[in-house]
């Protein structure tokens, strides 16, 4: 079975969304640059950082009653 959502479904778990209020791409023309091929190869521990930023601050979440309901 395959279920299609939107990443607002982990909201309900206090992770940040890309889009919403406070969303990871407020400001999507940054983002899309810190996220390029081209700035990983020249600045590789700035996008590394960037990434290990975002798991540290959803690694302790936990499964909230949407994604209970797709389980």
């Amino acid at each position: 079975m395959t279920f299609l959502t939107g990443a607002g479904i982990s909201a309900g778990s206090g992770i940040v969304t890309y889009r919403g209020v406070n969303g990871i791409y407020q400001d999507m023309k940054e983002v899309t640059k810190l996220l390029s091929f081209s700035n990983f190869t020249t600045n590789t521990k700035e996008v590394w950082q960037f990434i290990m930023d975002f798991m540290k601050s959803i690694i302790d979440k936990k499964q909230n009653d949407g994604h209970k309901c797709i389980d």
